[in-house]
């Protein structure tokens, strides 16, 4: 009896065997398939903090920057003046124009002969911001508020605390007449007030004659100013056909807008009168 329970036992066991390897067969085909393995999730959490990122660009001494363009307005140098003007200043800004119309006028200036001497430059102790441009000592001009772009060229400053965006007129549009042209080229707003206006005249076909001694700046926004004759002017003349000159002309205090009006003189004897309008700033 004893040996027929076990017995029993032994095959009731290899027939559980054999019915569970059937059965993993039949569902897997010709090939045994085991079991996908799972592992406990692992969770990885890093202890390790990156240093804050910061810029390696330093910041912009701007006394430094802008020194060269400040030294050439008081050099009255015409190079000086044109290297600041393609290197040391935004081109097409207030502060930029205004340095190119300066550089233009001395350029006029030396041409005509005239011997221009360099003014004193001053950097304000402390670090600040502002130069002081000095005939003598009683005559200085303070130029701060002084604002530069990220390549630390000038772009904006102030001029005896007025803004040079009120100071400057850029390039108006070209008037024809009698086969000439003529356009301002750049105008500014002195400390003084004074308005100096320079003017490009292109001859055509024939010669024509700058007659600038006889120009005129007409306001035009402010209609109770009258007419401002020319005070001093520089460069007038003959200008050969199909060639061009630039004339200075200076005026008395006034708005920066309105009209310079001047004559042209023709080889036939043709007189004619040119309006030249001035872009208020």
């Amino acid at each position: 009896m004893m040996r027929v329970s076990v017995l029993a036992r032994w095959w009731s066991g290899a027939a559980m065997i054999v019915v569970g390897l059937f059965t993993v067969v039949a569902c897997g085909g010709d090939e045994l398939v085991s079991p996908t393995p799972t592992f406990p999730e692992v969770r990885v959490t890093s202890t390790t903090s990156l240093p804050p990122v910061t810029s390696t660009t330093a910041p912009i001494d701007v006394v430094t920057a802008v020194t060269p363009v400040f030294t050439a307005l008081a050099s009255r140098d015409v190079d000086a003046l044109a290297t600041v003007v393609d290197a040391g200043v935004v081109p097409g800004s207030a502060g930029g124009e205004y340095v190119a119309h300066r550089a233009t006028a001395e350029a006029v200036l030396a041409a005509a002969g005239v011997e221009r001497a360099p003014v004193n430059v001053v950097a304000d102790p402390g670090g600040a911001t502002a130069f002081t441009l000095c005939v003598d000592m009683g005559e200085c001009v303070v130029y701060d508020q002084i604002e530069v772009d990220a390549a630390a060229r000038l772009s904006s400053f102030a001029v005896d605390g007025v803004p040079v965006d009120d100071l400057v007129s850029p390039a108006g549009p070209v008037v024809a007449v009698g086969g000439a042209q003529a356009r301002v080229v750049s105008a500014a707003v002195a400390s003084s007030g004074d308005v100096s206006v320079v003017v490009e005249v292109i001859a055509g076909d024939e010669a024509v004659d700058v007659v600038g001694v006889s120009a005129v700046h007409r306001p035009r926004f402010d209609t109770s100013a009258s007419a401002r004759e020319v005070r001093a002017v520089w460069g007038d003349g003959v200008v050969p056909a199909q060639q061009s000159a630039r004339v200075l002309m200076v005026f008395d205090a006034g708005p920066l807008d309105g009209d310079v009006v001047m004559s042209v003189v023709f080889a036939n004897g043709d007189n004619e009168l040119l309006a030249l309008p001035l872009i208020a700033p």
